[in-house]
């Protein structure tokens, strides 16, 4: 916070490699009073298999929120400037092959989920659609 009482923050998505090639976090930790990490929609209807919207933890080689945050964390970034942004919401989708539903992740998918009765988006449901 500076002399006039006001915070210069940043929103940052939840993916390693962007971040690598666009963010310079050790420079922008004197910078910046908060670091807004926007830790949803890692996976969605548009990766073709069903997943976790915001996985708190994946399989080697996938994104999830502990490995932002644990990335961040590594480059000096302290916890006390770290906001975290969680989903209140849910993500659809729709089977290729109807006989794998109920199954564990990664069934195969269409690229657009179904719609919620509020929200009337592809692929998203509301926090008041989920039940």
């Amino acid at each position: 916070m500076d002399k006039y009482g006001l915070m210069l923050t940043a929103a940052f998505g939840p993916y390693k490699s962007t971040i690598l090639r666009a963010y310079d976090l050790k420079n922008l930790i004197t910078l910046l009073d908060h670091f807004h990490i926007m830790s949803y929609d890692i996976h969605g209807s548009w990766d073709g298999y069903t997943s976790h919207n915001a996985p708190l933890y994946a399989p080697p080689g996938d994104n999830s929120v502990s490995e932002c945050v644990d990335y961040f964390l590594s480059q000096g970034v302290p916890p006390y400037k770290i906001v975290l942004g969680v989903p209140f919401y849910g993500r659809t989708y729709l089977l290729l092959d109807p006989s794998e539903q109920g199954a564990a992740l990664s069934s195969t998918s269409e690229k657009k989920g179904f719609q919620g009765p509020f929200t009337k988006e592809d692929g998203f449901l509301g926090y008041n659609e989920v039940y």
